[in-house]
């Protein structure tokens, strides 16, 4: 494993604003109706934060919780990125849809949620791609993010796992306080993601170089 899961499950709290970041970056994303556009200012402060992460599994310095202190810039950031998750989410409700076809309704969920597993750590790949060079199409160079996402499949579905189980506490125990978890788990899926994306792209160099 390419990460440790108590140092992520703390690691926002770093952050002395960090409930106040985080409620900003919840509202953005599950406020009915209007999500829609401010989703994409929740996308582009995430790929803030995926690319100082990135940069730090590098080398860099350690990564911090963004600021919210330029919105125009933030939304601008995120609009590409958000096309691309679209992109991608339109690809996988197709799949779904076929699998419903031909699945009955007994199998689905369990189909559903493989097909969920697969879509999170492709995406994320898909998204730090297009974060390297700011280039779309390498957010869909298919088959060498399969070939990243496959290298490590398990610590992907695990950081991947956590993410989605922290992100799902607030909506279970009271829907309300899912605008703290959802965020809460989307920043310590990313932060464990970048890590095992890291490690993986590093020890690709080294493969290659032998």
């Amino acid at each position: 494993m390419r990460f440790q899961i108590e140092q992520a499950l703390k690691y926002p709290s770093k952050d002395s604003k960090w409930a106040v970041k985080l409620l900003i970056l919840g509202a953005t994303l599950i406020i009915p109706v209007v999500n829609v556009v401010t989703s994409i200012f929740a996308v582009g402060y995430i790929i803030r934060f995926l690319k100082s992460s990135i940069a730090e599994f590098k080398g860099g310095a350690e990564a911090k919780l963004p600021e919210w202190d330029d919105m125009g810039k933030i939304f601008m950031e995120g609009l590409m990125p958000w096309a691309i998750c679209i992109i991608y989410g339109i690809v996988f409700s197709f799949v779904l849809f076929v699998v419903r076809l031909v699945f009955s309704w007994l199998f689905f969920p369990l189909i559903a949620f493989i097909v969920l597993l697969v879509v999170v750590p492709v995406v994320f790949v898909a998204l730090a791609g297009y974060c390297r060079n700011s280039k779309l199409e390498d957010a869909f160079k298919v088959k060498e993010i399969f070939n990243e996402v496959k290298s490590k499949w398990l610590d992907y579905i695990i950081a991947g796992l956590i993410s989605c189980v922290v992100s799902s506490i607030g909506f279970l125990a009271c829907y309300i306080g899912g605008i703290i978890t959802l965020p809460y788990g989307k920043i310590i899926g990313v932060r464990m993601m970048s890590q095992v994306y890291c490690a993986a792209r590093k020890e690709g160099k080294e493969g290659k170089e032998k």
